[in-house]
């Protein structure tokens, strides 16, 4: 016998197969009855399995934080307590890649998994396994829990909610309307096809509203062994001057001094930088991820 293969006659089904495959290998019991695989499992050992497939793909392997929100995230509860124990819970096929995650999601869960697992393999592994990419975490937990009790500049990366394979870029700034408030401020999340024209370290090298990585690693030695070399900007042999190509936040100046200085952190904010002719700017706003093509995305993201 066989192990499981599954046919698929486009692409997009690729993410759909492994769900199927990693259910089978998974769940199957010895000497069934072909195709016979549980309809729902408890969660650890879908979190086993989970934790085997991404430790294989990306390397470090997932913490007991990163299970629980994967857990709490499959079983669609906003911020559990911390003595919430999903262990024994049960998970169905449905809930794992059949329902959406929610009612304003097109995605099932493995689905968003599945992205941000292909997101870190093709781009961000070496930071991954550094520890500099936190990925797993809420907008919530980031804003409240950890960024607003550190100093202004400090940024974490997290994979989006609101997207498959994307994650962006939360940090805490003086809210420029109100100098005794601050603000959590959260850049469209980056995707593949903008880590092809330009990387994520460089990126953050590019920012200088970005100080120290979570909770206080100063970003360049965090990520200056992923920056590419500076080329010295000599004439080539046929007279031009080779260009570079640098990520901006539009409208927001660099910090002076301590605090930084902003316009209007109620409007959305483009971030200019190194995009292709058919690729949208990046936005920015407090406290939010992005703005789809239709408006204001759901800023659960």
């Amino acid at each position: 016998m066989s192990l499981p293969i599954v046919v698929i006659v486009h692409g997009n089904q690729d993410s759909n197969a492994w769900a199927t495959i990693l259910w089978d290998n998974a769940f199957a019991e010895p000497n069934r009855n072909p195709f016979c695989v549980p309809a729902e499992v408890t969660w650890s050992q879908l979190a086993s399995a989970l934790n085997c497939k991404w430790t294989y793909v990306n390397g470090r392997p997932l913490s007991d934080s990163n299970m629980k929100y994967l857990a709490a995230k499959a079983f669609n509860i906003n911020n559990p307590p911390e003595s919430e124990d999903f262990g024994q819970s049960k998970i169905s096929w449905s809930q794992f890649n059949k329902e959406p995650l929610q009612p304003n999601r097109s995605f099932t869960f493995w689905q968003w998994f599945d992205g941000v697992m292909e997101l870190t393999k093709k781009n961000l592994k070496g930071p991954w396994e550094d520890g500099t990419i936190l990925g797993f975490v809420n907008k919530d937990r980031a804003r409240d829990t950890m960024l607003m009790s550190k100093q202004n500049g400090t940024f974490l990366l997290r994979f989006s909610d609101s997207e498959i394979g994307g994650i962006t870029i939360a940090w805490v700034a003086q809210d420029p309307n109100n100098p005794s408030e601050r603000q959590v401020w959260n850049l469209q999340p980056f995707t593949t096809r903008d880590f092809g024209i330009r990387s994520l370290a460089d990126r953050i090298h590019d920012l200088p509203h970005l100080v120290n990585l979570y909770p206080d690693i100063p970003k360049d030695e965090a990520f200056s062994k992923y920056y590419t070399p500076i080329r010295e900007k000599n004439p080539q042999n046929d007279g031009y001057v080779p260009a570079a190509l640098k990520a901006t936040v539009e409208t927001l100046p660099p910090p002076i001094a301590s605090p930084m200085t902003y316009d209007n952190p109620n409007t959305p904010l483009p971030m200019e930088g190194p995009t292709s002719p058919t690729e949208k700017p990046t936005i920015m706003s407090p406290d939010s991820e992005m703005l789809g093509a239709c408006g204001p995305a759901d800023f659960d993201g």
